[in-house]
């Protein structure tokens, strides 16, 4: 377990281990919050220099 922002931890993991791609699933959201609410899954396909497999819920 690793406490800090979930986003910033994963990537760092990811360049400390040097992993070949990123594989995540989004929470469960809907109507308006899918809009208004910050989603990890899509930052991090933004932001990350790693490949990122997202699978939809």
């Amino acid at each position: 377990v690793v406490q800090g922002d979930p986003l910033e931890k994963i990537m760092a993991a990811a360049e400390v281990h040097d992993i070949g791609a990123i594989a995540i699933c989004p929470g469960q959201h809907s109507g308006f919050l899918k809009w208004s609410v910050p989603s990890l899954a899509r930052e991090l396909m933004r932001r990350s220099w790693h490949p990122v497999l997202f699978f939809p819920s």
